[in-house]
């Protein structure tokens, strides 16, 4: 089974995550907790980007490492930032060492274009779109909350006038107070295009309440509008209503 670990990019991520460290080893005491620690940081977070896209889109491995892909180009560019404000002369092993982390960062910049590129032109698929409403289902029925947000675009509206900030809240509650939640679903239509998705259909959400025998049933319709974000799918807005 193909995984991360044999991307040659998160390969070169953790090349350059040596080569950072063994040249903030070598400045001064002064900086341990300052300029060392903030290279070392993002110096971590770009191979670590890598395999947490990786693993959410395992099966199709040309694209995981395109996702969260400007935050990885901005930690590069931000750890030769902070080369650039070092100012004591390095010389001999650290010299060759800096100009080795320069040419990693190169090389992985390099890399990440056309992997951006290629992610952006591949249009959104249906069967993308059934198995984001599969996670969607299954979070919601595991009550997985932060997972279940995670779904979410910051940009979301739910029944055109509540933020994300309202939506947030409203979910912690409800699985805050329930006991089991099981979440029926029925897809009547999926459009695609390059970028988005409409889904319309209809669902049966059926709630028990943590220390009462008492279940609630709700019924109705519902649409949503998927974007792709940094490649991912996220719920941009949400609209149901229900049975009387």
């Amino acid at each position: 089974m193909v995984t991360h670990k044999d991307l040659d990019i998160w390969k070169l991520g953790i090349e350059l995550v040596e080569e950072v460290y063994k040249i903030t080893a070598q400045f001064p005491k002064e900086e341990v907790y300052g300029l060392a620690s903030q290279m070392r940081r993002a110096a971590v977070s770009i191979p670590s980007n890598i395999s947490e896209g990786a693993a959410r889109n395992s099966k199709n491995l040309e694209r995981p490492h395109s996702m969260g892909i400007d935050q990885r180009r901005g930690n590069s560019e931000n750890i030769v930032s902070r080369l650039s404000t070092f100012k004591n002369p390095l010389r001999g092993e650290r010299r060759s060492s800096m100009r080795t982390a320069f040419f990693v960062i190169l090389l992985l910049s390099v890399l990440m274009v056309p992997f951006s590129a290629k992610a952006q032109n591949q249009p959104v698929t249906v069967e993308e779109v059934h198995q984001f409403m599969n996670e969607y289902k299954n979070r919601y029925i595991n009550m997985n909350y932060e997972g279940f947000m995670d779904l979410f675009s910051k940009e979301a509206v739910e029944n055109r006038m509540y933020p994300y900030a309202d939506i947030r809240e409203a979910y912690r509650k409800v699985f805050d107070i329930s006991n089991a939640i099981q979440y029926n679903l029925e897809i009547y239509t999926v459009q695609v295009s390059q970028e988005s998705a409409f889904v319309s259909g209809r669902y049966e959400l059926v709630q028990s309440f943590k220390g009462s025998k008492k279940s609630k049933v709700f019924r109705g319709n519902i649409q949503w509008n998927l974007n792709r974000e940094n490649g991912v799918l996220k719920i941009r807005e949400i609209n149901y209503g229900r049975d009387r």
